[in-house]
């Protein structure tokens, strides 16, 4: 079996987001690189990361982001395939 796994830095402008919450299978780890981002588990659970902080998430879950903020966020997103 194939493992899967990508890395992914995302630049958040101020006042955006997702659009929405996503779900997949696996593993994903967060590190903040600069600013703040909300990241909301399956809409009702809300976790605040600023720059330094790390995130990790090993089950299936909704997860949505935003900053609310008046500077970009810059997040360094791990994501791994359920087999990892």
């Amino acid at each position: 079996m194939e493992l899967l796994s990508a890395s992914i830095l995302i630049r958040v402008p101020p006042g955006t987001g997702s659009d929405g919450a996503y779900m997949h299978q696996g593993e994903d780890f967060l590190y903040m690189l600069e600013g703040t981002i909300e990241i909301w588990l399956d809409e009702i659970e809300c976790h605040v990361r600023k720059h330094g902080d790390s995130f990790w998430l090993g089950a299936v879950s909704a997860i949505a982001g935003s900053t609310r903020r008046t500077t970009q966020a810059a997040v360094l997103w791990v994501k791994t395939s359920p087999t990892f």
